[in-house]
């Protein structure tokens, strides 16, 4: 099993959930891919039409109460022994400028790396036998991006015509 978590952090706290679900691009995907086997992860929600034997987010939360400039997504894929590249599609946010993209894996062994997402990044999956000793099948990915609101400098100038008429005596 590889956990897959998705997290968007604006710079602009108090954020209702629905705002920030607008926020993320509609085409935004996580594409999980093997020489043998791959996912694309979406932020959809499963229906009950939705065939369940395919990937989709399996919760969504906002950090917590206080904090409410981010939203996190995240998705139980049953992996086969393979390295899987994680890579992530269209993360352009209307009005804010991605400051960060990174990631953080833990693989079957316990190994975490950590970087920047860029072009993506790997975690080697083990499928293990439920009697496997010290084993685990907790695999993870957490990816992050940080979004800063994008401002604009504005410039007013007053232009005073006339005002030598008004000099006082």
């Amino acid at each position: 099993r590889l956990t897959v978590t998705k997290t968007f952090t604006f710079d602009q706290a108090k954020l209702t959930q629905q705002q920030m679900l607008e926020l993320v691009p509609d085409n935004f995907t996580i594409n999980v891919h093997s020489d043998q086997h791959s996912y694309l992860l979406q932020m959809k929600q499963k229906t009950d039409e939705d065939d369940i034997s395919l990937p989709g987010w399996d919760s969504v939360s906002v950090s917590n109460e206080e904090d409410t400039s981010s939203i996190t997504f995240t998705w139980g894929l049953d992996v086969l022994a393979h390295t899987y590249t994680i890579a992530e599609n269209n993360a352009d946010v209307t009005n804010y400028t991605l400051t960060t993209a990174t990631y953080s894996a833990t693989n079957y062994k316990g190994t975490t790396s950590t970087g920047s997402i860029n072009n993506g990044f790997t975690v080697p999956c083990q499928t293990i036998a439920e009697d496997q000793e010290g084993a685990t099948a907790q695999q993870q990915a957490n990816l992050t991006n940080t979004y800063t609101q994008k401002t604009a400098n504005l410039t007013i100038t007053k232009v005073f015509e006339g005002l030598e008429d008004l000099t006082p005596e």
